[in-house]
């Protein structure tokens, strides 16, 4: 009971801050997240540490990046703090959780909660860099079945997982005026 109590909270929370409706995730245009993000970096996971809240209700997954290109702000290391994660033989449980892996190379958009960020419009503000026939690209793990479009106009084909390094770059910086 108490598991599906945390559940129920965790959904709740949630929903509060990222617009997720039943199964889907409400579609987010590049545009948008580099215009609406608190920051935008580029950088190495160097740590991911679980942990419970001060009340031991529920589980976070703390994710540190040491910072390698700034767009927005300057920061040396930033502190992702993602509701969601297992600790003592419990879960939190997430839909959209963004998951990070130590010594991944990603561009991440961001938005500041508290004292920490994390990643905004879940897993559509995160990309992992992969080398592909010699061209750096970018890739962001996004299930585009479960995308739910709100614009009459726009189409489930034209969203891409996998982008050209020099493409994005271009595209955050002219929305946002240059790098740090």
């Amino acid at each position: 009971m108490k598991k599906i109590i945390q559940i129920v909270l965790v959904i709740q929370i949630f929903l509060s801050t990222t617009t997720v409706l039943a199964d889907g995730l409400i579609y987010t245009e590049l545009s948008t997240l580099a215009k609406n993000s608190a920051a935008i970096i580029e950088g190495t996971v160097i740590k991911v540490e679980v942990l419970w809240d001060k009340e031991h209700r529920f589980i976070y997954t703390y994710t540190t990046i040491s910072v390698t290109k700034s767009y927005k702000k300057n920061h040396r290391e930033i502190i992702l703090k993602e509701i969601g994660g297992a600790l003592d033989g419990f879960e939190t449980i997430v839909q959209h959780k963004v998951m990070y892996n130590v010594d991944e190379k990603v561009l991440v958009f961001l938005q500041k909660e508290g004292a920490f960020f994390r990643t905004y419009g879940g897993p559509q503000g995160k990309f992992t860099f992969e080398k592909l026939n010699g061209v750096v690209q970018l890739r962001r793990n996004l299930d585009i079945d479960k995308l739910i479009f709100l614009r009459k106009d726009a189409k489930r084909e034209e969203v891409k997982n996998l982008f050209k390094y020099s493409d994005l770059d271009t595209l955050i910086t002219n929305h946002v005026g240059g790098s740090k």
